[in-house]
């Protein structure tokens, strides 16, 4: 459950129809909607941004949950090879599998 992350539902067209944030639970409501096929995204500081296709009938409530994924945190010391010593003027990259760079920390 994530406090505070922010929904938001877009039509085919890209249009946001309804936005709304997270209560304490986690727990979100977006009235009022048409049926139809939205994009449901969900963004929240910490997490990874998701989104995911939601179909709405004419039955009335609908449900739609969404994961996020939190980040990690990497931390380390950056040490001399010959010495052990911890090298204070080091920046470190992070690097995905593609070759992106995700990370980066220097003095």
């Amino acid at each position: 459950m994530i406090t505070g992350a922010s929904i938001t539902l877009t039509d085919a067209r890209g249009e946001v129809v309804a936005a709304t944030v997270t209560g304490p639970d986690g727990a979100y409501a977006l009235p009022d909607l048409y049926p139809a096929e939205y994009t449901l995204t969900a963004t929240a500081e910490g997490t990874r941004p998701a989104a995911r296709t939601v179909s709405l009938g004419e039955d009335g409530d609908n449900r739609a949950d969404i994961v996020l994924l939190t980040n990690g945190t990497l931390a380390g010391v950056i040490r001399s090879a010959p010495s052990g010593e911890p090298i204070p003027d080091a920046s470190v990259l992070t690097i995905d599998q593609y070759g992106t760079v995700v990370g980066a920390a220097s003095p």
